[in-house]
């Protein structure tokens, strides 16, 4: 079974806090890995079809 993958596009600005998780996870995770992670983290915190 595949899965579906949605993009999450921004039009804010990224915070302090988005840009330190990055690194976090960077550390610990592969490229792909972390741009998963932080595509659920961001699609979560900016729900709906305005605003992300």
């Amino acid at each position: 079974m595949s899965r579906v993958r949605k993009t999450v596009g921004l039009f804010r600005p990224l915070r302090f806090d988005h840009l330190d998780l990055t690194a976090k996870l960077l550390v610990k995770y592969s490229i792909p890995d972390t741009f998963e992670i932080l595509d659920d983290v961001l699609a979560k915190e900016f729900k709906g079809k305005k605003g992300r």
